[in-house]
């Protein structure tokens, strides 16, 4: 069982339910891939039931950085727990992750390093415009301070 890095998951609902989470309160896991599966197959004829639930309905759930978010409030969210169970069938799981910034939370996976590193770099990028930015303001502050002394000692 683990939480995801980022700030949240959307996991996309396979044909081979095996998705459970975490409820914290309760301290059970539950099914929810199979909960799914059951609501849209119970008290529908043949006719009416879709030959798959892929890409029909997705699960959404909290990953690490949620704890910042309500740091200051007075909810409290936290990090979604979840693992898939066995299964004799093949089971293939399509998942976005909504990443914050690596440095709020530690990067877990290969992808985290990359982006980590990608961000690294536009700070540096974004630190170094905004020194040139200062540079070119105090530039046209002294250039407009040139001509008020100017036009002064031309009058």
């Amino acid at each position: 069982a683990h939480t995801d890095s980022g700030l949240m998951t959307v996991v996309v609902v396979t044909d081979v339910p095996g998705l459970e989470v975490l409820d914290q309160s309760l301290n059970e896991w539950i099914a929810i891939e199979k909960l799914l599966h059951d609501h849209v197959y119970r008290d529908q004829t043949i006719s009416q039931v879709p030959t798959s639930l892929h890409r029909k309905y997705a699960t959404i759930f909290w990953a690490d950085s949620v704890v910042h978010l309500t740091e200051k409030q007075k909810v409290s969210l936290s990090p979604t727990l979840h693992r898939v169970e066995k299964s004799d069938k093949e089971r293939y799981s399509v998942v976005f992750k909504q990443r914050t910034t690596p440095m709020t939370t530690p990067p877990r996976y290969q992808e985290d390093y990359q982006i980590l590193e990608f961000q690294l770099q536009a700070s540096e990028k974004f630190k170094r415009s905004k020194n040139k930015i200062k540079w070119l303001g105090a530039l046209f502050i002294l250039f407009v301070m040139a001509i008020v002394v100017t036009r002064v000692i031309l009058k």
